[in-house]
């Protein structure tokens, strides 16, 4: 980590994943010292569904904690928050139940001042919309993998996305999705 602060400076946000990999002590120790570096989060450091293991490492650690992208209810979502085990929402339209439970948890996570930075997968294109209108939402991955395969890919300009010029949800395949599906 000290290399890559050392090479991207100050001025860059450096998140961090875990993949829910580590136990509450490698949680601990690991995220202790990226601390020193000006990490903006770790995502998921230990397992997904661990409520309270989230909410101590919470209370242990500097580094602030996203998680999200495994959760598949608003009651879930809001567990988290209660507890003070999350920081940063990250949740998934595709994963929740739609897009009234994604604004569900970002009204949540909003009541709470929490940001949400959704987890994005393969659907940039309605995280997109979502994050346009919610509040909550400042920051967005960007997961390029199906931008081929999409008649009207979510685009990316100074570091920002560009509001749609079509209406829409954006996920009209293309005519290469078609081939390729075709192919197979």
């Amino acid at each position: 980590m000290e290399v890559v602060r050392k090479a991207l400076g100050p001025e860059i946000q450096i998140m961090t994943d875990a993949n829910g990999r580590w136990t509450l002590q490698q949680a601990v120790q690991t995220a202790g010292r990226l601390a020193d570096f000006d990490v903006a989060w770790i995502e998921e450091p230990i397992y997904f569904d661990d409520v309270q293991g989230h909410r101590r490492l919470a209370e242990a650690i500097r580094t602030p904690i996203a998680l999200g992208e495994q959760i598949y209810t608003a009651a879930h979502f809001r567990e988290f928050i209660l507890a003070g085990a999350v920081h940063y929402v990250q949740p998934d339209v595709v994963r929740l139940a739609g897009i009234t439970e994604f604004l569900e948890v970002a009204d949540m996570a909003h009541s709470a001042n929490l940001p949400v930075a959704p987890h994005v997968g393969d659907m940039a294109q309605v995280h997109q919309h979502l994050c346009f209108a919610h509040p909550a939402c400042n920051l967005l991955e960007y997961i390029p993998w199906l931008r081929d395969w999409m008649e009207h890919p979510a685009r990316i300009h100074g570091g920002y996305y560009v509001a749609p010029d079509v209406p829409g949800a954006g996920t009209t395949p293309n005519q290469r999705a078609f081939h390729e599906i075709n192919k197979a």
